[in-house]
């Protein structure tokens, strides 16, 4: 049992008005309680001693505990004094000024001892707002307060706009930095004015060439608002930034994180641009975290509406992300499934790996703007996740999508600019993961979403599934594929004896756009090593373009000695595109089951694969004629008929793995292009 030490001094804080709401919550371990004084939820059902500015307050401790306590260093439930903003108010012991009437309405924090409200500054949003002088009052000094713990206006939820948060955040989009001891930011048009002083200041690029970001605090301000010295160092002058600049909210939306998590309350984000300068790390069991409906300029840069959260600080851990939603990645007990963030957006502006991280199960993303992880935008862990509705960028850097998780959904998003070189990148890149839907996305790749010969995206692909594992069910349908310097789909599987099982490839439609190396990279690739395999793939449906000049590779191709097997290819039609079936290393691979698919080298007469069938003229006055079927292998039906005058003579016909074969009795009549044949084949 907790040891109860009855205090000689009266508690610094105490109930003045409202029903006692007494509950018992775990303590923290080896921690020291004084009667009194605020409590804070720790996140995982239980409390924790508060800090002297922070917001989001559970209630009052009802005891004393002490490092002599016989159970100090245990976790033992403690009462607590839960209080109600709508009713309660309290009465605190004060320091540092004399209470005058002027105080009333004002807001302050504790001192840093926390023993009592500091009267010494009035501050935006501090822990406590006074609504009325108490005289003199506690023993421990001269006069006390009366007031309550301080609220920002109601957001309709059991927990309201997040307590204490400033979305004061301002965004520049004329700004530049140049070189300095302290650098100088300027803009184009007046910006800066002097209640920036001392804020967090950020300036990072939105072009799609550059992910450069440097982070300061800002320190003086021109008469003009159109410069300010910045504490951030750079080594070079950079013409173009993005300039956020505004009050770090990181302590407010964490302890509003925490108290969510005890009774699964919704949080909901005000409009405004949130700056933060520590990662924040949502824990499980939240409810669900809603802002304002963000707008998206052109081309990504930071939100100017609705409730965006950006990240200022210093570059961030390895492997981390700016927000993280969950600790848990596996867990079904009831706290740890089905969060939803729904119309937010979170820009990690580079500085930490990924912009956001859904670790609990079940989480959704909904109707957001995830951006600018260094690495990648959004990083699923967690199983049975939901993408809907959201739209998710990089600056050419790394994944866009990164799926850890199995039975994810990819619903409806507008998903562009992976890039940066690695053979890894792609928009969504799925490590392993099984049962995954990507399904009614618009893929688009490349500078400023669509690839040119200025910012190619070497070797990204916009889906690439990498398994050295058993894996299975991988389905993309009805996606709209833009400009990828590289395979739109890659398949690899390595490892052995791995397996890739059910990949349903259906409806989707592919356009490449210039900048593209002709005839060099596949609609879709499969690349399986030895002893591997692909079973059950079915691509039907599909149609696709190239611009001018450039064609698709293949239609579909694979790389080296795996096997490709139970799969299906039909009535899939691809304007400018070589082969329909292509063997990177050599010899021939011809789907088990395909027909009706159309391809058409550079946008000529389309050709159909499976009963392949065309019409072709040639110069007379030989025996012998050619039809290149395109078939990648030896037809095992063919037919041909004449198409001229001129090529109505005896003949016959034979075929090999490259050509139908017309062999004619005798010499036909000379001519250009006057004797015409149509044709058909089957393999």
């Amino acid at each position: 049992m907790t040891t109860i030490h009855h205090d000689i001094l009266m508690p610094m804080i105490q109930r003045k008005t409202g029903e006692p709401n007494i509950q018992f919550f775990p303590k923290t371990a080896s921690t020291s309680y004084l009667n009194g004084s605020v409590v804070y939820p720790d996140g995982l059902g239980g409390i924790t001693t508060a800090s002297y500015n922070g917001y989001s307050p559970l209630g009052i401790i009802q005891l004393s505990v002490s490092s002599t306590s016989s159970d100090y260093a245990l976790t033992t439930k403690v009462p607590i004094d839960v209080y109600s903003p709508k009713t309660d108010t309290f009465t605190f012991d004060v320091t540092g000024a004399t209470p005058t009437a002027s105080m009333i309405g004002q807001s302050y924090n504790l001192n840093l001892a926390k023993t009592a409200v500091d009267l010494s500054s009035a501050v935006t949003n501090g822990l406590v707002r006074i609504t009325s002088l108490s005289g003199t009052g506690g023993v421990t000094t001269q006069y006390s307060i009366i007031g309550v713990f301080n609220e920002v206006p109601e957001g309709g939820s059991s927990i309201n706009y997040v307590k204490g948060v400033i979305p004061d955040g301002q965004v520049a989009y004329d700004g530049s930095i140049t070189t300095a001891s302290p650098s100088t930011l300027t803009t184009a048009t007046a910006f800066f004015t002097d209640d920036m002083i001392g804020k967090r200041a950020l300036a990072v690029s939105f072009l799609d060439s550059s992910t450069y970001s440097i982070g300061g605090t800002i320190l003086t301000v021109a008469a003009n608002g159109l410069s300010a010295t910045f504490s951030g160092t750079i080594a070079q002058t950079v013409a173009t930034v993005c300039i956020v600049v505004g009050t770090d909210n990181s302590a407010a939306l964490t302890a509003a994180g925490n108290a969510a998590a005890l009774t699964g309350a919704n949080i909901y984000l005000p409009p405004g641009v949130m700056v933060l300068t520590s990662k924040w790390v949502i824990p499980d069991g939240i409810g669900s975290i809603i802002g304002c409906p963000p707008s998206v300029p052109q081309p990504i840069a930071v939100p100017s509406q609705g409730s965006c959260l950006v990240y200022t600080g210093l570059v961030g851990a390895a492997n981390e992300g700016f927000i993280e939603l969950g600790t848990q990645t596996s867990s079904t007990a009831p706290k740890r499934t089905l969060t939803v963030i729904d119309s937010v957006a979170i820009d990690a502006c580079n500085r930490y790996e990924t912009a956001l991280i859904l670790k609990t199960r079940r989480s959704q993303l909904r109707n957001s703007v995830v951006q600018r992880g260094s690495i990648t935008a959004v990083k699923v862990s967690g199983g049975a996740c939901r993408l809907i509705n959201n739209t998710c960028g990089q600056q050419n850097t790394g994944n866009v999508v990164n799926v850890g998780g199995p039975d994810t959904k990819i619903f409806k998003n507008e998903l562009r600019q992976a890039g940066g070189g690695a053979t890894s990148s792609a928009v969504v890149y799925i490590p392993g993961a099984s049962n995954c839907q990507i399904v009614g996305n618009h893929f688009w790749n490349g500078g400023s979403g669509v690839l040119t010969a200025a910012s190619p995206n070497t070797l990204a692909q916009n889906i690439r599934m990498d398994t050295s594992s058993d894996a299975q069910n991988l389905t993309i349908v009805g996606n709209t594929f833009d400009g990828v310097y590289g395979h739109h789909i890659k398949l690899r599987v390595t490892g052995g004896s791995a397996v890739l099982r059910g990949v349903t490839i259906t409806g989707n439609n592919f356009f490449q756009t210039t900048g593209f190396p002709d005839a060099t990279y596949a609609v879709c690739n499969i690349e399986i090593g030895a002893g591997t395999s692909v079973r059950g793939l079915t691509f039907t449906g599909n149609t696709g373009r190239c611009f001018a000049g450039v064609n698709y590779r293949a239609m579909i191709e694979k790389e080296f000695s795996g096997t490709v097997t139970h799969d299906t290819v039909g009535n899939n039609t691809f304007l400018e595109c070589t082969l329909p079936f292509y063997n990177v290393s050599g010899g021939t691979w011809i789907p088990t089951q395909h027909s009706n698919n159309v391809v058409a080298p550079g946008g000529s007469t389309a050709f159909s694969y499976g009963d392949n069938r065309g019409s072709l003229a040639q110069n007379g006055g030989g025996t012998v004629f050619n039809i290149p079927h395109s078939m990648g292998g030896t037809p095992t039906k063919f037919y041909v008929t004449p198409g001229s005058t001129d090529a109505a003579a005896l003949f016959y016909v034979t075929a090999d793995a490259t050509n139908l074969i017309v062999t004619y009795k005798a010499a036909t009549t000379g001519g250009v292009n006057n004797i015409t044949h149509n044709w058909q084949a089957w393999l």
